[in-house]
């Protein structure tokens, strides 16, 4: 999906012996940039795989912006160890919105990833998303660490956040769209193509674009 349209441009149909990690490459073969333009792409903690950077940054030359999760625990560890001192300095960029009677906060840091033992990564970064209520008081905080092939020059710390929280746009975009208006999950069409053709049906009012799957989270 790309970010800022909210449009769906692939998706494929992952097969039933195997799982999405596993068709990064399928999905994004046929997509090409612009000329003069750099392609960044954002995906799921699942998705942070060594084979995955290597096609994307090395293959491709795109760059990647990769959450680090339990998934890869010893990564998860290298990076947020790395990390942590940087929130005891002043955030790179700082975002502060107020909706549904709540007050939300991004903080995000960013440094070198120096030391990381990762393909093609080049900076890591750490956003911290606080809630308050209204009368100030904290409600929830919670870390997101990342990695990314962006240098210095192609991924500030308002970049970074700006990319991440586009990201999530899918969420509302997209999936909501298909949970809620189409009530897909709901459906027991599933056999042979008909999931597929029914996933194309649905996506053509919102983007105009075919899909190839009704459950296929490209990101």
């Amino acid at each position: 999906m790309i970010h800022d349209n909210g449009v769906t441009i692939a998706q494929i149909r992952v097969p039933p012996d195997t799982n999405e990690i596993t068709q990064v490459k399928a999905l994004l073969d046929p997509v090409t940039a612009r000329e003069g333009e750099r392609v960044v792409v954002t995906m799921d903690a699942a998705h942070t795989q060594r084979d995955t950077a290597t096609y994307l940054a090395a293959t491709r030359g795109f760059d990647y912006i990769m959450n680090t999760k339990g998934n890869q625990p010893t990564l998860l560890l290298a990076v947020s160890k790395k990390a942590v001192s940087l929130i005891m300095d002043t955030p790179g960029h700082i975002v502060r919105e107020r909706a549904h009677g709540r007050i939300n906060q991004w903080e995000t840091w960013i440094t070198t990833a120096d030391g990381i033992d990762f393909p093609h990564a080049q900076q890591i970064g750490c956003i911290r998303r606080q809630v308050f209520g209204l009368d100030q008081v904290r409600i929830s905080r919670e870390y997101a660490w990342i990695l990314t092939s962006a240098p210095p020059s192609n991924m500030t710390a308002t970049d970074l956040h700006e990319r991440v929280r586009a990201h999530w746009g899918i969420e509302n975009k997209s999936h909501y769209v298909r949970d809620t208006t189409w009530r897909e999950d709901a459906h027991h069409i599933n056999i042979g193509n008909a999931p597929q053709v029914m996933g194309g049906v649905r996506r053509v009012p919102r983007s105009g674009v075919a899909a190839c799957s009704p459950r296929w989270r490209a990101r």
